[in-house]
């Protein structure tokens, strides 16, 4: 078989085990043959790696590229290179830019903006706001297959759904057979821990994780989970930060929900000790929080619960994100 490239001398990494002495052959640009070394004779191209990991490239489902409307932060190439050299090689991007993601319109905007700046395959999630519900039908036709629905107030001032609004978005989505992926923090415990810490004149970076109880996302995670049942609605818990979030997870799959989760690397690798740290720079939604959830994000991932890892990748400015009040931070 005549190729175009060879890679050997590497640990190959699949999902099943990890094989050495094998070699991978190339045509095209894609894979078209994996057999032991020697096997491949003729080819343009041979790279020795020399004991080195051979990795699939890796999926991000959950990216904030910042364009359009915030390139200041970021814009899709900038992040895409990124990405790729990370290898990263297909993201999915989040809907809260300007326009924001959450109408026919506004998606096709984006699509159009996006032609020839992405150096991997991307692919866009949708928002659904309160005056945007009715536009669910049209943007599943359009290609959309993940809706995201914040429960909390977040970054850039989007408005939470209500649940009213939520059970609607639920059935329309369900109806298309489309997944909705949701932020899940109970925004009246947010704001009230928020008010009364900052009346305390609270201003550190630990007053935000106070401000962000694990019970605010999981009470949230029980009620999106309960109106996936109610309305046989595919759901996914994005950046599960707690161990009352994982264990409520996986009463949902038990019970047959069709519920996916991811966590985040920041979750599983850091702690609550870091603000002490970090400071504001640690600052995101929802916090980073003890050693105890992280243990048990690590277990959710070896059995199931947690499927998937993202990085919720949101740049922004320095001027944004280092500042002495948290409440100023983004």
């Amino acid at each position: 078989m005549f190729v175009d490239l060879v890679i050997k001398n590497g640990k190959i990494v699949t999902s099943q085990a990890t094989y050495e002495g094998d070699d991978i052959a190339v045509a095209d640009g894609k894979i078209v043959a994996i057999d032991k070394q020697g096997s491949f004779t003729e080819s343009k191209e041979v790279i020795d790696i020399k004991g080195k990991y051979i990795l699939p490239g890796l999926i991000d489902v959950h990216v904030h590229f910042r364009e359009p409307g915030l390139t200041y932060k970021e814009n899709f190439t900038t992040g895409s290179t990124a990405a790729a050299m990370g290898g990263i090689t297909s993201v999915c991007d989040m809907p809260n830019c300007v326009p924001l993601t959450c109408t026919l319109e506004a998606y096709q905007q984006k699509l159009e903006i996006m032609k020839n700046k992405s150096y991997v395959d991307y692919g866009f999630i949708a928002l659904i706001v309160s005056n945007s519900i009715s536009e669910i039908p049209k943007l599943a036709d359009a290609g959309i297959n993940v809706f995201k629905i914040f429960m909390d107030t977040t970054v850039g001032g989007i408005p939470a759904l209500d649940d009213g609004g939520m059970l609607e978005a639920f059935r329309l989505v369900a109806e298309t057979g489309r997944r909705i992926g949701i932020h899940a923090e109970n925004k009246s415990i947010i704001d009230f821990f928020t008010a009364k810490l900052k009346e305390d004149g609270r201003t550190d970076a630990l007053a935000h994780l106070e401000a962000h109880p694990s019970v605010a996302e999981a009470e949230a995670i029980k009620r999106a989970i309960l109106f996936a049942k109610e309305t046989c609605c595919k759901l996914h818990i994005c950046h599960v930060s707690s161990k009352e979030g994982v264990e409520l997870i996986r009463e949902g799959k038990a019970k047959g929900i069709d519920v996916s989760a991811e966590t985040g690397p920041h979750y599983l690798l850091l702690n609550s000790e870091y603000y002490k740290k970090l400071g504001s720079i640690l600052k995101i939604n929802p916090p980073v929080r003890s050693a105890e959830n992280g243990e048990a994000l690590w277990e959710g991932l070896k059995d199931g619960t947690v499927e998937v890892i993202a990085t919720d990748h949101s740049p922004h400015t320095e001027e944004e994100k280092i500042k002495e009040n948290i409440w100023e931070a983004l």
